[in-house]
């Protein structure tokens, strides 16, 4: 399935930058616990157990159903005995006969379309892709008439979208991998591949290639029917909006980007010749899209994501202290982005002291989706904590007295409540290259003592205040709020 062109090869490269690296970010992992595995256990025989005969794929962020596979082919790879077993009765069944199957497919709601391509009718100056886009309502209406590319994963666009890139027919077909029985004993029966499985590469074409040709042989008819010489998408990376882009910057037009996140989107990934405009949501979002394209292109407009800053917000002397610890992202998939070891001992330890605050300070703890969930952070808790979770965002807490508290990592909530005249803290014990706009020369960073004596500190009204306005000073050199039309 090799490209027609280098222009269709960079195009399908930004078109699969994202699923590429979320399969990355489990398969190197898998690697590694193989190798770990075989040096420790290698003379054992070692099980991996599965629950389901089919397997979804390519599911981005969400957990990836082909780790087994991908751990015991490691393994075996290595000279390991290893093999999958039937754990569950349903996938039992499909083995009951001297033969079986496992059907692998790729995850509906990214990779099927429920509705016919669509190619535009009439001229339009600009084509607008919302997928991953904040505030994709205030973008539209500031760039005004353009053709909607419709969005596998927002299938309510479907009736009102001017474009759809591929059809029902070309969305991916399903893997069927056959087995047949090879060894039988009394307590259980050994079943082999009757073929050899695909390769993972192999298998990531049958999935996307034909949909990605397909798409973006439709993206450049829809380019050359409309006349569309200008590409409104996400600077985060997705299918269509990179095959869209790519196909007017093929046309001889150019690309604006509008901001997934409060920090700079893959930029290194982006067609920068192409780029007549970005729209950052920091200052320190600008100087990194700065460093590859003029910054006289890079705008900053902060209302896509952070409110205009408040003043401090008032101290209610009688209620306790609030901190809420917003969970992060030691690990994206199964790759991690710190030392592990190094912060779960962070977490143990911090966790731990705030357990023995007096009563004047109330912990609440928010989780994070896929990487740090309610039941990964609870075996940190001490014993008898008094720590509760919730599922608020920073717009929604209002609680007295609130201090916005991380580990390690800097997070976008944090600037989200310093805007609210909210003190935002850090908590970081080991060396750490911080991808948000955070860090100890405007905030404060420090080991869980220096932390633990900051949050102490906020029973004071007045030094609670000093901190909220040291923050909102700051905000207000890193934020933009302009007027009237970008």
């Amino acid at each position: 399935m090799a490209p027609n062109s280098p222009t269709e090869a960079a195009a399908l490269e930004a078109a699969w930058f994202f699923a590429v690296w979320t399969e990355i970010s489990a398969i190197l992992p898998m690697r590694h616990l193989a190798r770990f595995l075989h040096k420790k256990f290698g003379k054992n025989l070692i099980i991996v157990p599965i629950d389901h005969g089919q397997v979804t794929c390519l599911n981005h962020w969400a957990y990836n159903e082909l780790e087994p596979f991908i751990l015991v082919a490691e393994l075996r790879r290595r000279g390991a005995r290893s093999f999958l077993l039937a754990r569950s009765q349903e996938l039992s069944n499909r083995f009951s006969d001297g033969k079986g199957e496992l059907n692998f497919v790729a995850n509906s709601a990214w990779w099927h379309s429920r509705v016919d391509a669509k190619i535009p009718t009439t001229t339009f100056e600009k084509v607008f892709d919302p997928e991953g886009m904040r505030d994709r309502n205030k973008v539209r209406s500031t760039i005004g008439r353009a053709a909607l590319v419709g969005t596998v994963r927002d299938p309510a666009s479907a009736a009102a979208a001017d474009i759809h890139l591929w059809s029902e027919v070309d969305n991916p077909p399903s893997i069927n991998v056959s087995f047949d029985i090879v060894s039988t004993r009394k307590a259980f029966s050994i079943f082999a591949p009757s073929n050899p499985p695909p390769k993972l590469t192999d298998a990531f074409l049958t999935f996307v290639g034909g949909l990605s040709k397909a798409a973006w042989e439709n993206a450049n008819k829809a380019v050359a029917a409309s006349k569309a010489r200008e590409a409104h998408v996400c600077d985060h990376l997705f299918l269509e909006g990179a095959l869209m882009s790519h196909a007017v910057a093929a046309a001889g037009g150019h690309i604006r980007l509008w901001p997934h996140s409060s920090n700079a989107g893959h930029v290194p990934f982006q067609k920068h010749d192409a780029l007549a405009s970005v729209t950052a949501v920091t200052a320190s979002a600008k100087r990194t899209w700065s460093r590859v394209i003029p910054s006289e292109i890079v705008n900053i407009d902060s209302s896509f994501m952070l409110s205009e800053a408040s003043g401090t917000r008032s101290y209610a002397s009688e209620e306790p202290v609030h901190i809420v610890v917003f969970a992060g992202a030691h690990r994206i998939n199964r790759m991690p982005t710190m030392d592990c070891r190094a912060q779960k001992a962070v977490l143990q330890k911090f966790f731990g002291a705030l357990g023995e605050l007096p009563d004047k300070f109330q912990v609440l703890v928010k989780p994070k989706a896929y990487w740090e969930e309610a039941d990964w952070l609870e075996q940190f808790f001490p014993i008898g904590h008094r720590f509760r979770f919730t599922e608020q965002t920073t717009k929604e807490l209002d609680l007295p007295n609130m201090i916005f508290l991380t580990v390690s990592l800097g997070s976008t909530a944090l600037l989200e409540g310093i805007g609210r005249g909210i003190p935002g803290l850090i908590v970081r014990e080991f060396p750490i290259v911080d991808y948000t706009a955070l860090d100890a020369e405007h905030f404060q960073v420090g080991d869980t003592d220096f932390v633990i004596g900051q949050i102490r500190s906020c029973a004071d009204p007045a030094y609670y205040h000093m901190l909220a306005e040291r923050h909102l000073r700051w905000y207000k050199t890193e934020t933009n709020f302009p007027r009237g039309v970008i």
